[in-house]
C-alpha cells in the first residue's frame, strides 16, 4: 500500500502514457493542418477561417497539444498546479459535452412537437376551407390513433374541432 500523500505509480504512469499519446495526436493534427494550409493555394478565395477544415484541425490540435501537455508533465513531475489545471479543463469539457447532448435532445423534442402542430394546423385549415371532415366523411378519424375510441389522448372517440361546422341559423 502506498504511503499517505504518495501517488500510485500505476495511476501516475497510466495518466502519463495516455496524455503522451494525446500529446502526440495533437502534434500530428497540427502538422496535418499546417500541411493542408500549405497545399491549398488555388482556392483561397473560396474559404474562410471559420469553415476552413485545415484551420479547424490546427486549432483543435493546438488545444489537445496544450491540454495533454499539462496532463503529461503534471503526472510525470507530480505537479499539483498542472494537474489541477488539467482537471479543471477536463471537467469543463465534460460539462460542455453534457450540455450539448441535452440541447440536441431538447431540439429534437421541440422539432417533433412543432411539426405535429404544423400538420395539425394544416389539416384544420383544409377542413375549414372546404367545410369537410376527413377525406370522405367524419368516420375517417376512427383510423387516427388519437381519435379512435381506444386512443391514448383526450380526443378519443371524437373528431377535430374543425369538423364541427354549425349552420348559420345555429350561430
Amino acid at each position: 500500500m502506498a504511503e499517505e500523500g504518495k501517488v500510485s505509480k500505476v495511476l501516475k504512469y497510466t495518466l502519463f502514457v495516455f496524455n503522451l499519446l494525446y500529446w502526440g495526436i495533437g502534434g500530428v493534427m497540427i502538422g496535418v493542418g499546417l500541411w493542408a494550409v500549405t497545399q491549398k493555394s488555388d482556392y483561397k478565395e473560396f474559404s474562410s477561417i471559420s469553415t476552413d477544415p485545415a484551420a479547424v484541425m490546427i486549432a483543435v490540435g493546438v488545444f489537445i497539444f496544450i491540454i495533454s501537455f499539462f496532463g503529461t508533465v503534471g503526472a510525470l513531475r507530480e505537479n499539483i498546479c498542472f494537474l489541477r489545471t488539467y482537471m479543471i479543463v477536463m471537467i469543463v469539457i465534460v460539462i460542455l459535452e453534457v450540455q450539448k447532448s441535452v440541447t440536441i435532445s431538447l431540439r429534437k423534442l421541440l422539432c417533433s412537437t412543432e411539426m405535429i402542430l404544423i400538420y395539425q394546423n394544416a389539416i384544420d385549415a383544409v377542413q375549414e376551407g372546404f367545410k369537410c371532415c376527413g377525406s370522405s366523411d367524419l368516420n375517417d378519424w376512427d383510423i387516427n390513433r388519437y381519435f379512435k375510441c381506444d386512443g391514448p389522448s383526450p380526443e378519443e372517440c371524437g373528431v377535430p374541432h374543425t369538423c364541427c361546422v354549425r349552420e348559420p341559423e345555429q350561430v
